[in-house]
């Protein structure tokens, strides 16, 4: 993703959502609006990491923004 990217969501705000990687699901979240006013997903669950061969998940807690 770039600076301007529009990233589609059919979920409303606070409806759970799977995050995939490399089509891989690694977690499951939340989204969210941040106090600035971004669309980010909060991620609530990981994937454990028997389960995604490959990756090492390292975080419990993230907020990424896609912009607003």
């Amino acid at each position: 993703l770039g600076r301007g990217a529009v990233v589609e969501l059919n979920q409303l705000l606070n409806d759970p959502v799977e995050i995939l990687a490399n089509e891989i699901p690694i977690a499951k979240g939340e989204v969210i609006v941040t106090d600035e006013g971004y669309i980010g997903v909060k991620i609530t669950e990981l994937t454990p990491s028997q389960k995604v061969s490959g990756a090492t998940l390292i975080s419990k807690s993230a907020v990424g923004s896609f912009g607003k």
